[in-house]
């Protein structure tokens, strides 16, 4: 071996030459040793498979959300806290209609749905929907389907669902299932991605 390195270095050409073929060699073992550990066959590619998305229908969301704005925001002339309270039961959670109680009639809002709404989130469970007042005003409203159950808890998979096609139609707002209610409602102070 001695001998080898001697007569390598006798010249920068040879030296370089070696140094060349050596690292070739190196390369070559290591690619094949490489491809034989891997489990994939050499010269094959993989592919990546698809995935595709459907965004679900908004469409019972914002007309539930729309709803409850028009009969939330304005009581009726006249009306008590507990008849406004009525008219909004069959179209809010247990947890949102427990808090309503509380309401203070003087403190809301006042105004009719204006311009289009916005759906700032929508999910097959949930939606986020952004409703302008005729004030000025723009109100966030959270809209379950509650035959999934509510994000919150208080209702369970089938609640708001009518087995036995009972209830109330004024409670479906709109819908075939009447499984929409409404979780949440707050004034929209920008902090949810306004546009």
């Amino acid at each position: 071996m001695a001998e080898f390195v001697a007569w390598a270095c006798r010249s920068p050409q040879r030296l370089l030459t070696v140094l060349a073929v050596t690292l070739i060699a190196v390369l070559g073992i290591g690619t094949l040793v490489v491809d034989h550990l891997s489990d994939e066959t050499p010269g094959t590619t993989t592919t990546t498979p698809t995935v595709s998305a459907e965004v679900p229908d908004a469409a019972p969301f914002v007309r539930t959300a729309v709803e409850f704005a028009r009969l939330w925001a304005s009581p009726e002339s006249g009306q008590s806290l507990e008849q406004w309270h009525a008219r909004l039961a069959p179209m809010v959670t247990e947890d949102l209609a427990a808090g309503l109680r509380l309401t203070d009639l003087a403190n809301l809002p006042g105004g009719e749905p204006g311009t289009t709404p916005t759906v700032r989130f929508v999910s097959g469970a949930s939606a986020l929907v952004a409703v302008p007042l005729t004030t000025g005003t723009t109100v966030l409203v959270t809209v379950v389907d509650t035959s999934a159950g509510s994000a919150d808890g208080d209702l369970g998979p089938g609640a708001g669902a009518d087995p036995g096609g009972t209830a109330d139609p004024s409670a479906t707002q709109g819908s075939p299932t009447g499984v929409w209610k409404v979780s949440d409602v707050q004034p929209d102070r920008g902090d949810y991605g306004s546009p």
